[in-house]
């Protein structure tokens, strides 16, 4: 089976901004990424960022306890009776 596991990684990235006073200010964001490997999800993370204008540091990536991500393109059909 040739199948890759689905495993979702929280991301954590400090982007770093200038207030209207010229102060530094730091903005945190976390993201999920699908990747098998710790170090897959780092390098997807780079490559989504590499259009920033912002200067950003990864600070975490770690194994998240999501399982699955349920997309739904249609609604559910109706259970009531």
């Amino acid at each position: 089976m040739d199948e890759k596991i689905a495993k979702y990684f929280l991301v954590k990235v400090e982007f770093e901004t200038m207030t209207d006073t010229g102060k530094t200010k730091k903005i945190k964001s976390q993201y999920l990424v699908d990747a098998v490997s710790c170090t897959e999800a780092e390098a997807r993370m780079t490559s989504y960022l590499k259009d920033t204008i912002l200067d950003y540091e990864i600070v975490s990536a770690v194994k998240s306890p999501i399982e699955d991500v349920v997309e739904v393109s249609e609604p559910a059909p109706s259970t009531r009776l």
